[in-house]
């Protein structure tokens, strides 16, 4: 997986290439969602449990914050899972990492999930020409 300054850069990009309304420490907080469940599960604010009990949509999201509270989301949340038969299992997680970003930050926090992942992907595909990748 690249360095986290790897997703800022292309993050970045993202953001201001499709006028989103994001910001740096969005940027920041999705990368720990994916790559450090666990840190980014303690470092929530205390008002986002609350605010997830009023949106119908988001109420399970709180099972999810809880899980990784407890260490047991693994990094990447199982979305490298390349094989044919691990395919399902991978989509499954990406939507959930998808549905957690828009239900705490906004529906433009998922394209940045999206863009992590990808880029995830292209490292682990194209490892052997990474210093290409990180020019």
């Amino acid at each position: 997986m690249p360095r986290w300054s790897i997703h800022q850069k292309y993050a970045r990009l993202l953001v201001n290439k499709l006028k989103l309304r994001i910001d740096h420490g969005m940027i920041r907080s999705i990368d720990t969602l994916i790559d450090a469940p666990h840190e980014w599960a303690k470092n929530l604010g205390i008002g986002v449990l609350e605010r997830l009990k009023e949106n119908d949509k988001c109420k399970d999201i709180r099972i999810i914050i809880n899980l990784a509270k407890l260490n047991m989301l693994p990094t990447d949340w199982y979305t490298q899972r390349i094989s044919e038969y691990r395919i399902g299992t991978s989509a499954h997680w990406l939507e959930l990492l998808r549905r957690t970003a828009r239900c705490i930050y906004s529906d433009d926090a998922s394209l940045l999930v999206d863009l992590h992942v990808a880029l995830d992907m292209l490292s682990k595909i194209f490892s052997s020409n990474m210093e290409e990748f990180k020019k």
